[in-house]
């Protein structure tokens, strides 16, 4: 399951949005996001691939990705932002819904409910439950039964990222040669097995980082990067700033 781990620590802020730029960037957010876009269109554009939020778009952006907003056609969305015990492990998607009555009748709910409290209760938690409920009944659907499996598959590999034969021992699992995995893996997640192995380590160094418990070279060992020199030049290519940088500016 897509939310299994999902554990609400808070709802931070329920709102209605509509741009008051035509390009801007999300960045270092503290909150992951989850929403609908109502009409308007915007080109999401992340480190390693990019989507499109359409009218009746729901969406889910993890807190661990940054990406850049490129409004198409200046729209509106109901956006909610909250934070979790536990990290989400899935990456940011969108999906286009036929029918979003429900959807947005609960998102309004929910800003209800937290509106009048002024704060997140049990009610808001509740219905934020049930909300992210049918986030993964349609983000499963979206995907046929058959390949519910390469979703294990990158469970494996959020399991075992640090081993060097990651890609290899998930293609086994899955049941098909490397070079076919690569491209089902490609085909669900718009980007490659290495790719997602590399924007996992780095996402983990940023949340080391952000400890400030660890030196940059410890932090490279725990990531399983084979040397800091290597580690260094990877995430500054990932996130156009080297390690040090990034634990200054914390």
């Amino acid at each position: 399951m897509i939310f299994s781990d999902l554990r609400i620590k808070t709802v931070n802020n329920f709102l209605h949005f509509t741009p008051q730029y035509s390009r801007f960037k999300s960045e270092n957010r503290k909150y992951h996001i989850i929403g609908i876009q109502l009409y308007g269109t915007a080109d999401h554009i992340f480190a390693d691939r990019e989507f499109t939020l359409h009218e009746n778009c729901i969406y889910f952006f993890n807190q661990n990705e940054d990406y850049i907003v490129d409004v198409k056609e200046k729209g509106a969305c109901i956006s909610i932002h909250f934070t979790t015990f536990v990290p989400i492990n899935i990456k940011s998607f969108c999906i286009r819904i036929n029918d979003n009555i429900s959807i947005i009748q609960t998102l309004n709910r929910i800003g209800h409910l937290f509106m009048n409290a002024g704060k997140c209760n049990v009610k808001v938690l509740s219905e934020l439950y049930k909300l992210f409920s049918k986030y993964e009944d349609i983000y499963l659907k979206e995907y046929s039964p058959s390949n519910l499996k390469i979703i294990k598959a990158k469970e494996f590999i959020n399991l075992h990222f640090k081993e060097t034969d990651c890609i290899t021992s998930a293609a086994k699992e899955y049941g098909v040669t490397v070079r076919r995995f690569n491209d089902i893996f490609k085909q669900n997640f718009n980007t490659t097995p290495n790719q997602y192995i590399i924007n996992h380590k780095i996402n983990l160094a940023k949340k080391l980082l952000e400890s400030k418990e660890f030196s940059i070279s410890e932090i490279s060992n725990l990531c399983g990067f084979e040397d800091i020199y290597y580690f260094s030049k990877t995430f500054k290519k990932v996130t156009g700033q080297t390690a040090t940088e990034f634990k200054k500016k914390l």
